[in-house]
């Protein structure tokens, strides 16, 4: 059986086929010991020892080839077709009790549009995996906390999958910190001191004109930030979170302590803020935290919509 996977999520692509690999291998194997890389110079050789039987497996009946198609795609015609018509003719495409895994990266359709790519799709398993977008990415996020036991409230939910869209395998490290720490419901206040949620320049933008009460700036950096997709809800939550962060880190200086031990906040959130935190004024800076908390809560109850919220945001300074 010929198994094939390709597509640009490499992370859901691995955990794809390693659970095939965990029904087909025997029980307390590696899966290293079955790779065969086609980046290794060694696989081309070992690869043609086979060519002189009618199995590619020996002994072996599972096997995993890794990023070959690279390397196929520069030989000749001659070689191309002389692996094809081997694969074809081999026990790859005919035995059901010896299993090929065969995985690829982000491959482009041309680079499969071959011989060796024809009969793949023919006689094997295809599994085209992209990476995920939008609200199949927030699903996927959700299906996730859930088996790792772990409710992500709404804006916790949204700061994660808007910053970090499409990044399976970072979003997986920050689930298993998240149970690390013992929450099973996490807010956003608790995510701000697990995870650091980037601002992006537009929205550092943004909170720099609102503590000038540049109104024109401010409006300029909101509409920029919509135009690049950003939903508004997201760019509400990431605006509380920042004037928040900013807010906790002025009051501890004031204080005279330590921002970075003694804020509450993560380390990399201090450092991100600490400079814009000395600069703006205390008495501005809460009264603008003030207004945006009192529209995070109409929100909330779905009292009015998060562009007009934004705009009145806007208008209030």
């Amino acid at each position: 059986m010929l198994y094939f996977f390709y597509g640009a999520d490499s992370y859901l692509i691995k955990k794809a086929y390693t659970e095939i690999f965990l029904k087909l291998a025997p029980k307390g194997v590696k899966i290293e010991d079955f790779v065969l890389d086609g980046l290794d110079p060694s696989a081309g050789d070992l690869l043609a020892q086979a060519f002189s039987t009618t199995s590619l497996f020996s002994n072996d009946s599972l096997i995993i080839l890794k990023g070959f198609f690279p390397s196929y795609n520069k030989w000749g015609k001659i070689e191309q077709k002389k692996l094809k018509d081997y694969f074809e003719k081999s026990d790859v495409t005919s035995s059901k009790t010896r299993n090929l895994i065969w995985v690829e990266g982000n491959l482009k359709a041309k680079e499969i549009d071959n011989p060796l790519g024809h009969l793949i799709k023919k006689v094997g398993t295809i599994n085209h995996i992209e990476a995920l977008k939008g609200i199949d990415f927030k699903k996927w996020v959700v299906s996730q906390a859930k088996e790792k036991g772990v409710v992500l409230e709404a804006t916790a939910l949204t700061a994660l999958t808007t910053a970090f869209e499409g990044e399976t395998s970072l979003m997986d490290q920050y689930l298993t910190k998240i149970v690390l720490s013992g929450t099973k419901t996490i807010n956003l206040a608790q995510l701000e001191k697990l995870v650091y949620l980037p601002l992006n320049e537009n929205i550092f933008s943004l909170i720099g004109a609102a503590t000038q009460g540049d109104k024109s700036k401010a409006q300029y950096m909101l509409q920029k930030e919509l135009n690049s997709g950003a939903h508004p809800l997201y760019i509400l939550t990431m605006l509380v979170y920042g004037f928040r962060s900013l807010l906790i880190i002025q009051s501890t200086i004031k204080a005279g302590k330590d921002a970075y031990k003694e804020s509450g906040l993560a380390p990399f959130t201090v450092r991100a803020n600490f400079g814009l935190a000395q600069k703006i004024n205390p008495l501005k800076l809460k009264n603008i935290y003030n207004r945006l908390a009192k529209l995070d809560g109409i929100l909330k109850r779905g009292q009015i919509d998060p562009s007009l919220a934004l705009l009145m945001f806007i208008q209030s300074l």
